[in-house]
């Protein structure tokens, strides 16, 4: 999985793309790095409406019950307990994106590799909850 990513088109391309009906954003300047516990933009439906929605949320879920549990940013077993409540439609997004970097570890080190659709790298969407 990653752990980090860029978006770095403008809202007006995140917002056409994604059908996007209701903008409170505000700025959102290019975001080269995009870290977890940052705040990053989403677009979201809204349960009472049904509109899309462009905001700014934080990437991470609060961690699960227990001592020393942190910020959940990548799971692999859908079937745990306390992941249940955040699988349902309300909490589902999507993350746009430009690219996305995956770490390596050669020799000790961490080696960043970048991805994207293509050197442009246009716009597109992680699903995320």
């Amino acid at each position: 999985m990653f752990n980090l990513y860029s978006v770095t088109k403008p809202r007006a391309t995140i917002r056409e793309l994604a059908e996007v009906t209701v903008d409170i954003l505000g700025k959102l300047p290019p975001l080269p790095e995009i870290f977890p516990d940052q705040k990053a933009p989403v677009v979201v439906t809204r349960p009472y409406d049904g509109q899309r929605e462009l905001l700014m949320m934080r990437w991470g879920l609060p961690p699960p019950p227990g001592p020393g549990a942190g910020a959940i940013r990548n799971f692999f077993n859908t079937n745990e307990a306390w992941l249940q409540p955040y699988l349902r439609p309300y909490y589902r997004c999507l993350i746009p994106v430009t690219s996305f970097c995956k770490c390596e570890h050669m020799d000790g080190k961490s080696v960043p590799t970048w991805f994207a659709l293509d050197d442009t790298r246009p716009l597109f969407f992680f699903a995320g909850i």
